[in-house]
Parts: structure tokens; C-alpha cells; sequence
């Protein structure tokens, strides 16, 4: 099983071993993760399992749209969020949208062209969002010290004192490995307890990540992947 990136040569040498190659999408959004899970699942003769993931997955993401759904554009906080690897590089992508938007949030990038877009703290200060998103990579340590540096690195910065999101503390930071695959289920749940903590207060993200990890792949996976922890 491979996505796409992959070089056909590859796929070349694969195939002549006698090796069957099943190529499947590499998005992140939520209806693309569930088709792979669906698809991988019939592939593997794992269908019942896939249908319980799916299951899972579906049921916190409707609990965060039934909460989130009603609330009108005031009662949503305006999120800018960052790229793990470059100031003021931002997201204008249907995933960072589609996460923002179920979590009941509002992406402030405009509306242009899809992919990356290069920004500048004062684009930012102009924006003054209410909550600042950045994330580790996936290659980073998953420790508490690792996310508060990143915090710290982004509360610090001169440019950002007078925004909403640094005067009141809303900068939140994740490790790139929870917002990839099933994992997403637990991004999804911290993005919606930072936005509306109010309403979220039942729900403990990092314990349902655990359940799932634990119960689908049989992990138990150690660190710290949100900070703050809610």
C-alpha cells in the first residue's frame, strides 16, 4: 500500500517481484481518511474493523458539529494558523479549513489560491486573530518542552503582543503525527476544547486518542502531542 508521491519505477520494481501495489489518496480531510480506511479495509480482508474505526472517527466528529453547529460567525474565534516549518507561512488548503470550520472556528487566510501562503506578522496584527495554531514536526520529540519552546518562541514575538490570541494566551501548539490518519480524531477534539472550552468540558482529547490507538492498533503511545494539555 502506497500514496501517490511515490516514483513509477518503483512501483515497476514492486510489481515485477509479484507484489500486488495498492495505491490509495494521501489527503487529509476527513471524508478522504475514511474511504482509505474503508478501502484499506477491504483490501485486507479487515472490513468489520475498518467499519468500527470509521465508526469511531464519525461519532466524535459529529459530537464536535452537533456542539459547534449552531453558533453564529461572532460566536466563532478567527484562527491563524501557522506552518511547522516557517514563520508566517499560513494554510488557505480545504484540510486546515475543513478542521478549523468543524472544530467551530474561522480560518482568517482569505480565500485565494490553495496550498501555502506567505504572510507577514503585520498581516497578521491586521487580522488579530483570537487563537494562533502552530505545530512541531513529525520528527520532533513528542515532550512537553518541545511544544512549550514552540509556544514560547511564537508569545515572544514583538510583532504578535498586541493580537488577541497573545494578549490572552490562545496560542496552541501539536506535533504534526495528530493530524495525519486516524490520529486526527484527537487534533480534531483539542482544536474544538481550545476554541469552546465551555463546551467541550466532558471531553478529555488525549484520553479518546489513547482508546483509539489502544483498541484499533493495539499502542500505547507515550508524550506530550498538544500543548496546552485541556
Amino acid at each position: 500500500v502506497t500514496g501517490r508521491r511515490v516514483p513509477q519505477e518503483e512501483f515497476e520494481k514492486i510489481g515485477s517481484a509479484g507484489v500486488p501495489v495498492v495505491v490509495i489518496g494521501t489527503g487529509c480531510e476527513l471524508e478522504a481518511l475514511i474511504t482509505n480506511i474503508l478501502t484499506l479495509g477491504k483490501r485486507m480482508a479487515a472490513e468489520k474493523k475498518a467499519g468500527e474505526l470509521v465508526d469511531f472517527l464519525e461519532r466524535y466528529a459529529n459530537l464536535i458539529r452537533d456542539r459547534t453547529g449552531d453558533l453564529n460567525i461572532e460566536g466563532k474565534p478567527r484562527v491563524y494558523n501557522e506552518c511547522a516549518f516557517r514563520r508566517y507561512i499560513t494554510k488557505t488548503c480545504t484540510t486546515a479549513d475543513e478542521v478549523i470550520s468543524i472544530a467551530g472556528g474561522t480560518n482568517i487566510a482569505p480565500d485565494e489560491d490553495l496550498g501555502r501562503l506567505e504572510v507577514s506578522g503585520e498581516w497578521v496584527i491586521r487580522s488579530n486573530p483570537d487563537v494562533i495554531l502552530s505545530q512541531v514536526s513529525s520528527t520532533s520529540p513528542a515532550t512537553e518542552e518541545t511544544l512549550l519552546a514552540k509556544r514560547d518562541e511564537v508569545l515572544e514575538r514583538p510583532e504578535l503582543k498586541g493580537t488577541n490570541a497573545v494578549r490572552n494566551g490562545r496560542v496552541y501548539i501539536s506535533h504534526l503525527s495528530i493530524r495525519r490518519g486516524p490520529r486526527m480524531v484527537g487534533y480534531l477534539l483539542y482544536l474544538a476544547k481550545w476554541f469552546h472550552p465551555e463546551l467541550f468540558e466532558d471531553i478529555d482529547p488525549a484520553a479518546v486518542e489513547k482508546d483509539m490507538l489502544q483498541k484499533f492498533y493495539g499502542l500505547d503511545l507515550e508524550g506530550v502531542w498538544a500543548y496546552p494539555e485541556v
